[in-house]
């Protein structure tokens, strides 16, 4: 497994724990990634 494939899995991966978790909208403000992810709405 590359870096970027070790990366994309990482980042898989809390996709779905924090979904289930309810902090996913944390997650993605803490990594500013909040507008790329989710299109910039809420």
């Amino acid at each position: 497994m590359s870096y970027d494939e070790m990366i994309a899995a990482i980042i898989l991966e809390r996709k779905i724990e924090f979904a289930y978790e309810g902090k996913r909208y944390w997650d993605l403000r803490r990594r500013r990634v909040f507008a790329s992810e989710l299109n910039g709405t809420r």
